[in-house]
């Protein structure tokens, strides 16, 4: 079991804060293994919106092990630290994590809480655009990366401004828990387009979800949701409410794929990731992913490659 913590500063921002907490409690709600859990440094936490949070307990009483994630939102640009002497204790624990093995992570200008920490010398990093300049100048020692929406360096994640926290978030859960528990996660919070941290390819399970067609919503997510059934046209059209001749229609006009490419895509990936991490063998997979025997699973993983 995981343990996320937040770190609420006082003067936080709500998204940068209520973003990652959604994305990690949904997960959670999906099967991962993980427990949320919010600590405070200040006399006070809240929000520089005018919300305060009561009851929030001090970061010293949290005990953390190895693989658990320490995330710190970012807060008013009148707060920014850019050194320890405000809070000696709560940044010494901080920079302690990473030798624990307990990751750490910032969205917008928590960064500069990071920095303050020197946990970004000697890394790379980024923070909200307007901030970028200010951050390599308050920590000269760092390497703060523009135009990136968020960066890993040896346990240190940062993300760039605000809702970039949300695509963070879904990364790291990505990063643990693997594409298909994400694909859930991102479903249920609506969220059919992902960015990574370069702006590239996104995930192949929220690839051509970027409509609001919603029977060809429902007819992807059963085909995501049946992989080893592979299911009929009919079937499809049962489940989108639609005859087989206009599925067939809407779902290519919405997604720019037939119904037949996109299954065989999720379901070639989909065996991809069981092949790198399970140890079945590639009968079970073939089956698993609906398709008729090993060598056709081989010629469609080689033709993908």
């Amino acid at each position: 079991m995981a343990t996320i913590v937040f770190v609420i500063p006082d003067q936080c921002t709500l998204l940068d804060l209520a973003g990652p907490v959604q994305v990690f409690e949904e997960a959670r709600a999906q099967g991962a293994p993980v427990e949320l859990a919010y600590v405070q440094y200040q006399a006070q936490a809240g929000s520089s919106a005018g919300l305060a949070f009561a009851t929030v307990p001090h970061f010293s009483t949290m005990m953390l092990h190895a693989g658990d994630l320490v995330l710190v939102p970012g807060l008013a640009d009148a707060a920014l630290p850019t050194t320890a002497d405000d809070y000696p204790e709560f940044y010494a624990w901080l920079q302690a994590l990473p030798e624990r093995g307990v990751r750490l992570c910032s969205v917008c200008t928590g960064a500069f809480l990071l920095g303050a920490a020197g946990l970004l010398n000697g890394r790379s990093c980024t923070t909200h655009w307007q901030q970028v300049g200010a951050l390599q100048q308050a920590f000269p020692e760092s390497r703060v990366l523009a135009d990136r929406l968020f960066v890993h360096d040896r346990g240190v994640y940062s993300s760039a401004g605000i809702a970039a926290g949300i695509d963070l978030a879904l990364a790291l859960v990505e990063e643990r828990f693997g594409p298909l528990l994400t694909y859930k996660v991102s479903r249920r919070l609506v969220l059919y387009y992902r960015r990574n941290g370069l702006h590239g390819q996104v995930s192949v399970y929220l690839d051509h979800r970027n409509h609001l067609h919603p029977g060809v919503h429902l007819a992807q997510d059963y085909l995501l949701d049946h992989l080893a059934e592979n299911p009929t046209l009919e079937v499809l059209a049962e489940v989108a409410n639609s005859s087989p001749r206009n599925l067939t229609r809407l779902f290519r006009q919405h997604t720019g794929l037939t119904i037949n490419d996109f299954s065989t895509k999720i379901r070639t990936e989909a065996a991809r990731t069981l092949v790198a991490t399970s140890s079945l063998t590639r009968q079970a997979i073939a089956e698993r992913c609906g398709f008729r025997d090993p060598r056709q699973l081989q010629r469609l993983l080689g033709r993908a490659a």
